[in-house]
């Protein structure tokens, strides 16, 4: 499927503001054509950075701007050995996953197989979008579940997570969660959005603080931990 122009080129700001400026090795999965790898290390230009991009245009202009950059599919044993090699040893301080987990068929493997190749202490940030969202919610109550090119009901997308099932994903392959936070998108829009569902929560039972987050949030940006060996 062809995504839509410039889809490899997008940065996230957001998730940029939240990568640690000291990691000294950095993989981003899904890294495009190196967009987010150029914002970075123009703030930690020590930073040794390799990206694995699945589709060939995209990496092959990420291999310009990146130290090292692996073509293939990171679910691939292929792919994984290319990394290993590619590391000779060494792990990593820092894994980006952007708006990637979404599309794989097993991001649990993913995550463990990535957590072990970090060393402890090292951090992984992913950005991935909340199926919660009002919109999708809004959907659901027509009766509908409309894909698009885009979005968060994107035609790639393979895995839907909330913010608890988020948060079992990574702890489940290891990785102690130290922060979440829910990226908003056009606040004005999303309060008129949510307006005719908050008066439900005490329907539910739930507590509307709450409930206002989760529907709110877009997306979440998870800055997780690979904790020490003991």
């Amino acid at each position: 499927m062809t995504q839509p122009h410039g889809y490899h080129d997008h940065i996230n700001h957001d998730l940029l503001a939240r990568l640690p400026v000291d990691a000294q090795r950095v993989l981003e999965i899904g890294c495009g054509s190196g967009a987010l790898a150029v914002a970075y290390r123009q703030r930690n230009p020590g930073a040794h950075y390799t990206g694995v991009e699945k589709a060939p245009r995209p990496a092959q202009q990420a291999a310009a701007r990146l130290h090292a950059t692996v073509h293939g599919d990171i679910e691939a044993p292929a792919c994984l050995a290319a990394l290993d090699r590619h590391a000779q040893g060494k792990q990593w301080d820092l894994i980006v996953c952007g708006d990637v987990l979404e599309h794989l068929l097993d991001p649990l493997r993913t995550l463990a197989e990535l957590r072990l190749r970090t060393r402890p202490g090292g951090q992984c940030v992913a950005c991935i979008p909340n199926i919660g969202h009002y919109s999708i919610v809004h959907q659901l109550l027509r009766a509908q579940w409309n894909y698009a090119d885009a979005g968060l009901l994107d035609r790639t997308h393979l895995r839907f997570f909330t913010l608890p099932t988020m948060a079992a994903l990574f702890q489940q392959a290891g990785w102690v969660l130290r922060e979440c936070t829910a990226r908003v998108i056009d606040e004005a829009a999303t309060m008129r959005g949510i307006a005719s569902l908050l008066p439900l929560a005490p329907v539910l039972g739930l507590d509307p603080a709450q409930m206002q987050l989760h529907l709110s949030a877009y997306q979440w940006i998870v800055r997780a931990e690979n904790p020490a060996q003991a």
